[in-house]
């Protein structure tokens, strides 16, 4: 239902270096690549966690974020927010893909970004939580939990099935990506938060670049087997609400 929070909890394994990123002048900035939900770089999702200045052109951020060459990066201020709650640390964070493409939201990269700050020597131990100030999604928790394990708040909402005709629109599209016609149950857009953007004509304000494709929900057919089937995501990419 719209407003449940979501909770993933889930190992990183991770390394660390500090590269210069090169702009106009030279800029150093720290960042970690990980692994999240695995504690092994030969599983998970991997991520790029970068500390920087947060008012830095957005097409800096797309460069490096093209260069590190990750799923997502995710862009953490380099210094923590003022705060007066001795047991909670605030970071401004954003998301962009190796296409230079922001996000409003990413999961696997809020854990990632999670792990890298509570690693930070300046991250008191007795922090417990830490919070993400997003630009169009709010405030997102952090928590460490026992075991060496991380735990993330997501917000959720209820999706809504597409229409007959967009289904068969869709569908093609999916045909399209994976080459083949493959089984599909259910396809349906993000819920309130996520449609993309009945508000998000406030968002586009925000998250530069073209409009992005919706947040759309595939469920396929579970006899359905993509491992081997070659992925054109272009089709997926172009779509339009």
């Amino acid at each position: 239902m719209t407003g449940i929070l979501l909770r993933i909890k889930g190992h990183t394994a991770t390394w660390t270096m500090t590269h210069p990123f090169v702009t106009s002048t030279s800029m150093y900035a720290p960042f970690s690549i990980l692994t999240a939900f695995s504690g092994s770089f030969n599983g998970g999702n991997p991520a790029a966690v970068v500390f920087t200045d947060m008012n830095l052109p957005v097409d800096t951020f797309k460069t490096i974020a093209e260069n590190l060459n990750q799923p997502i990066t995710a862009f953490v201020s380099a210094l923590p927010l003022p705060s007066n709650d001795s047991k909670s640390v605030t970071f401004d964070v954003r998301w962009f893909t190796s296409s230079r493409q922001e996000i409003a939201l990413c999961g696997h990269g809020t854990l990632a970004a999670a792990k890298a700050v509570f690693d930070r020597d300046d991250v008191a131990e007795v922090m417990e939580v830490i919070k993400f100030q997003t630009l169009t999604r709010g405030i997102m928790q952090a928590r460490r939990c026992r075991g060496g394990l991380f735990e993330i708040e997501l917000p959720s909402a209820s999706p809504v099935e597409v229409s007959p005709e967009e289904r068969d629109r869709l569908l093609g599209l999916v045909t399209r990506t994976f080459g083949k016609e493959v089984a599909v149950d259910y396809i349906a857009y993000g819920g309130a938060g996520f449609e993309l953007c009945k508000p998000l004509k406030s968002c586009l304000l925000i998250l530069t670049g073209p409009p992005r494709p919706p947040d759309l929900l595939f469920v396929l057919d579970e006899k359905e087997d993509l491992q081997n089937l070659p992925v054109n995501a272009a089709p997926l990419v172009s779509i339009r609400i």
